[in-house]
This record gives structure tokens, sequence and C-alpha cells, in this order.
């Protein structure tokens, strides 16, 4: 026999056995949670919920906060109890309907299933939370920056460090420096320190070749028509807090988040370049506004036009080989 057909020979959905049974395991672990149930402080629902939040910790505070409380007012305060029995202040409740298709439903259940595999059973917010953050930890602009920021002071604080220990040494035991005046440049490195600029052999003797190869890219790094760096993209973000930057005439900032692009202050056409201070988080409303004013409602319109025109033929192409 199996548990869903026990289930029904005793009267019972196979909903209400598996929560009668966590409760009743709950009840084991903590005898507090079985005397509030008989005295008729609580219900085995009610029991059920804290399954997943319960620990030696937190239990006296749980298990106080249940008591004669509504299955809302216990959700309540399960999302806002830590492990340790700390609870958060009191945030509003916000509700949220969503309607799905089942094949729609079908991916959420999916999601739910995958967490409850690794160990412990969450509740449809769970699942969509911990949905969400997977995605957010993954494509958000400023959480990338803001990792990336993290990385990058970790890699400064090592170089210090590094740089510290290596005078600690050299001060412990001192050594001459190796004189590399008369070492020969490298054969086949650039003879040009900047697009376009040709330097003398005695120009060329001064820079070690690390400086050559960055002075001779210098150039092609700043070139607007190329891509926008993953570094000075994060910058950007971070710098602007990942909201638009447009004013309006009364100085107030515009306060949209979504449909964010980079932007540049002086326009890639007008001599603009990919440079951090040339850039600037503007929303597409505001983005496209500005540059109807630089460069006229006509202009942007026929490249709208030509842009769109552009999509519809690579859509077709890729759905007629």
């Amino acid at each position: 026999m199996s548990v869903d057909q026990l289930a029904l020979y005793i009267g019972l959905s196979p909903s209400q056995y598996y929560k009668r049974l966590k409760a009743s395991k709950i009840m084991a672990d903590y005898p507090e949670a079985l005397i509030a149930f008989q005295k008729g402080e609580t219900q085995i629902s009610h029991i059920a919920m804290i399954g997943n939040r319960i620990t030696p910790a937190n239990a006296n505070v749980i298990l106080e906060g249940i008591k004669n409380k509504s299955k809302r007012e216990v959700e309540d305060l399960l999302s806002r109890v830590s492990s340790n029995g700390l609870i958060r202040e009191h945030e509003p409740i916000i509700e949220k309907t969503f309607r799905m298709t089942e094949s729609q439903a079908a991916v959420f259940d999916r999601v739910l299933e995958v967490i409850a595999a690794r160990g412990r059973v969450a509740t449809s917010v769970e699942g969509l939370l911990k949905a969400s953050e997977t995605y957010l930890n993954q494509y958000d602009p400023m959480r990338i920056a803001e990792k990336a920021a993290e990385r990058e002071a970790i890699r400064n604080m090592r170089l210090a460090q590094a740089k510290q220990d290596s005078e600690t040494t050299n001060q412990k035991n001192p050594c001459e420096t190796p004189d590399t005046s008369d070492v020969l440049p490298i054969q086949g490195l650039p003879d040009t320190n900047e697009a376009g600029k040709k330097c003398t052999s005695d120009e060329l003797n001064t820079l070690t070749p690390l400086e050559r190869i960055r002075s001779h890219f210098k150039n092609k790094r700043l070139d607007p028509r190329r891509p926008i760096r993953a570094s000075v993209r994060n910058r950007v973000w971070l710098r602007d807090e990942g909201q638009c930057t447009f004013h309006y005439g009364n100085g107030e900032r515009c306060k949209e988040r979504k449909m964010l692009e980079i932007d540049h202050k002086i326009m890639v056409c007008r001599g603009g370049t990919n440079d951090e201070s040339n850039l600037i988080l503007r929303c597409r409303h505001h983005n496209q506004f500005l540059a109807e004013l630089e460069l006229g409602k006509d202009f942007m319109a026929m490249k709208r036009r030509s842009s769109n025109g552009y999509a519809l033929r690579k859509s077709e192409l890729s759905t007629n080989p």
C-alpha cells in the first residue's frame, strides 16, 4: 500500500496526511508544540508550517509567536524570524495574484520540486524568491557591478599586502636591482604607442614591452564604435545607482529603474568616446527624447524604422532559411 493509498484509507487527503506527519515530527522534537496543541492554543497546520524555520535557537520565539494566531499572522512571523531567534522589524504585507497557464504552473511547480530535492519543502513565496534571486544574481547589472567592485577591492588589498611583504623582505635582504638598460627590445612588438603615431627608436627604448602594448591599444579601447568594457559599465551602474539620471525642470531626478541604457553625454557621431566620464544611465524614454532634441524627430524616426526593418528581415531569415 502506498502512502497516498494509506492516507485515503484512514480518511485523509495526501496533503493532510503529510501535514500531520510533519507536525508529529516537530512535536517529537519540541514537546512544547504538543502541549500548545493539546491546550488548543495552535493547530496542526500551523505546527506543520514552522517545520522549515524552527531551530533550537529560535524554538521558544516561534512556539510562543504562533499561539492563538491566524495562518496569515504565522506566515508573517516566519518571514521575519531568523535562525538564531531574532525578529526583524515588521514589514508591510503586499498581496499579489498571478494567473498562469497550465504549462507556466508546471514550470513553477518544478521549481518547488527542485528546492524540495535539496532537503526542504518550500512555500510558493519561497520558490518565487529563490527563482528571482537566481535570475538577479545572473542578470542584474547592479548586482554584477557590486560583485565586481568587491572582487576589485579584494584584489587591491592583496596587491597592497604583497607589496608591503615585498618591501619588508627587501629591507631584511637588500640586493641590487638588475640593470636592464642594455636589454634589446623584443622583436615583433608594435612600433607605435598610439594609433597613427610613429615612435623613434629612442622613444621605443624608453618604453617597456608592456607599456608599448598598452599604449598601442589605448585608442582602440577608447573607440566609441567598440563595445563598452564590462569594468566601465559596472562603474557607471554603481555611480548612477541603477537609476535614470535625467533631471526635470524643477530639479527632480527621474525615478525610472526599468529599461535603462548607457548613453553618451557627447554623442558618438559628434566625437564622444567610451570614457567613463562621458557615459551616463538614462531610461529608454529620456534617451530617445534627448536624441530627438539633438538630431531631430524626423532623423530618429527614420533610424527607428530602419532598425525595425532590419530586425524584421533578420527574423524572416531565421524562420525561412
